[in-house]
């Protein structure tokens, strides 16, 4: 099971993917919570502090501002593909709590 939670300046991604495809769901998982981190610090310039082991991934940063429009859409996107991910592999168990 992957859980996936998302509050005010965290973007947390735990756990392994259950069913057939569970190597290729994680890997898919993994890559697009890795292009979040690098969208928001190096294209959307946001200062984020990233902590990340086999099976974990935390994003976090300062909510004393308000996120700009890139940096929103850069968390929709990724929160988007998350949900595209979720729906192609049933199997894998991918829970998502919280928005972006």
């Amino acid at each position: 099971m992957i859980e996936v939670t998302t509050t005010s300046g965290i973007v947390e991604v735990k756990g392994h993917a259950d069913g057939p495809e569970g190597r290729i769901v994680c890997a898919a998982v993994s890559a697009v919570t890795q292009a979040l981190a690098a969208g928001l610090k190096e294209v959307a310039g946001l200062h984020t502090y990233e902590e990340q082991e086999s099976g974990f991934m935390r994003i976090c940063w300062r909510t004393d501002h308000k996120l700009t429009k890139e940096q929103r859409a850069i968390l929709n996107t990724w929160r988007l593909a998350m949900l595209y991910i979720q729906d192609a592999s049933p199997e894998a168990n991918i829970t998502i709590n919280g928005g972006p």
